[in-house]
């Protein structure tokens, strides 16, 4: 099955016809696209301006995981700005601050830039974002560390949970080999988020098969303003963005089997 909407209870058998969750903590589903419909119901907010060329978000027959098809956000070589990949969802009747999970399966074909995971709900009284989110470097001073983006508009990280996801095009010194291999290189990967907390230890990371340690820091507080009126306090926005580091190489990545889930825990 390519897409469904709506609160779907995942311990019940039999009920969904889409690979069952790689982290299975008892949510409800809320949110499911593994792409196979070839519609791109997701946003591709990016801040490319003049670039040339642009990154581009779509939907690819290249490679998938359980399928035929999955969501490729690719990054031009040179490249030093975002390309997103956003959707909304409204969580109600869940409540407005509900533990969110967002999961995906994640392939790399990239020695450069930065892969980020984040979940967001609006904060009325400043008509911004709270938004809790999370990057893996492939490259730099942080390679191979996920790290926790927080402050007034991200301006601080802490490294959170270190793990090599390896890329099949990486041969010596970084070059790129081009090579798509089969299923064993994505790697699952779940942020789960508790919206009502803004302050420390309000997110957890699942990677593979390794858990993050407890956030010190807050979340990012967007610190960007809305133009009229403001989401309602019981919509969330999940996205995966890309942020370019002036590579030499173009940089592909590539996401399946997307959940997003009602926690009853955060853990």
């Amino acid at each position: 099955m390519p897409f469904v909407y709506g609160e779907v209870d995942a311990n019940i058998p039999g009920i969904f016809s889409y690979p069952k969750p790689y982290y299975d903590y008892g949510g409800r589903v809320l949110y499911y696209d593994g792409f196979e419909d070839g519609i791109l119901r997701w946003t591709q907010n990016d801040n490319q301006g003049g670039q040339t060329p642009p990154g581009i978000t779509h939907i690819t027959s290249r490679i998938s995981r359980s399928g035929t098809k999955c969501l490729q956000i690719h990054m031009p070589r040179g490249n030093t700005n975002f390309q997103d990949a956003n959707i909304g969802l409204q969580a109600e009747p869940l409540g407005a601050f509900p533990i969110i999970g967002l999961e995906a399966q994640l392939f790399i074909l990239a020695d450069s830039c930065r892969i980020g995971f984040s979940i967001e709900r609006f904060n009325a009284s400043s008509n911004s974002k709270y938004e809790w989110r999370v990057e893996y470097n492939v490259s730099g001073g942080n390679a191979g560390q996920w790290r926790h983006i927080y402050g007034v508009g991200g301006g601080s990280g802490e490294n959170i949970l270190a793990e090599t996801i390896l890329s099949p095009s990486q041969g010596a010194g970084g070059a790129p080999q081009g090579g798509i291999p089969g299923y064993g290189m994505w790697t699952p990967v779940k942020l789960l988020a508790d919206l009502s907390n803004t302050g420390a230890a309000g997110l957890i990371l699942h990677s593979g098969e390794l858990k993050s340690t407890a956030t010190a820091g807050g979340v990012n507080d967007g610190g960007e303003a809305y133009g009229g009126a403001h989401l309602p306090a019981d919509m969330v926005k999940v996205e995966f963005h890309v942020n370019g580091d002036g590579g030499v190489n173009a940089c592909d990545f590539y996401i399946d089997d997307v959940y997003v889930t009602v926690e009853n825990v955060l853990q």
